[in-house]
């Protein structure tokens, strides 16, 4: 698993010794993510740099550090990314530097896809859509517990999975070759948009 802090230019080294200790690669998991809010009606823009940097460019980097060797190995691969519920469907209006940057993970894996599919690659590209997960996202793995409460005290539908569970779906989108790696307990209005976006011609079908 590639760790990263900082998103852009980073574990240059771990790519590489990766590469070295197994001689290729053939799940990459792109799972960088921090929480945060930002504003679009004031002056400050740190928080933005910093969720975007992590969250959508470390998706870019790991895309752009792992991709070409994993293609060039001719081997059948799996590249996922992981977006967000928030991410589909802008709900998630309180924090948008969060949404908007899972939103932009969402357009990427689509893009890869097609990219992939047109150079007729035996790599895959698949997008992890994990409804709200017990993980240390906002500091304490217990925390989502209170973030759900609230969610649902504003009268929003909100799941609390495993991570174990999320694991389960995206081993599932690989053995089925669906992009769309959906976990069965995302409900509400994210699931039925996350459905439409399936049936769309312009988007992945599987």
């Amino acid at each position: 698993m590639l760790h990263s802090e900082n998103g852009r230019r980073t574990g240059a080294g771990g790519r590489r010794s990766r590469h070295e200790r197994y001689g290729q690669v053939d799940i990459l998991f792109l799972n960088a993510g921090v929480a945060g809010g930002g504003n679009p009606l004031d002056d400050e823009i740190t928080d933005w740099h910093r969720i975007y940097d992590i969250n959508f460019f470390g998706v870019v980097d790991g895309i752009k550090a792992f991709a070409p060797r994993m293609i060039a190995q001719g081997t059948p691969g799996h590249i996922l990314g992981t977006s967000s519920g928030s991410g589909v469907v802008g709900a998630m209006y309180q924090t948008p530097a969060y949404s908007s940057s899972k939103s932009a993970v969402c357009t990427l894996m689509e893009c890869l896809h097609g990219q992939l599919r047109d150079r007729e690659s035996l790599i895959r590209a698949h997008l992890v859509l994990p409804p709200l997960t017990r993980t240390n996202l906002a500091g304490d793995p217990e925390t989502m517990s209170f973030v759900q409460k609230g969610l649902e005290a504003g009268g929003a539908k909100a799941v609390l999975a495993e991570p174990e569970g999320v694991a389960t779906t995206a081993l599932e989108a690989i053995r089925s070759d669906s992009f769309w790696a959906h976990h069965a307990r995302l409900t509400g209005r994210a699931a039925s948009q996350a459905g439409r976006r399936r049936r769309t011609g312009s988007r992945p079908r599987a």
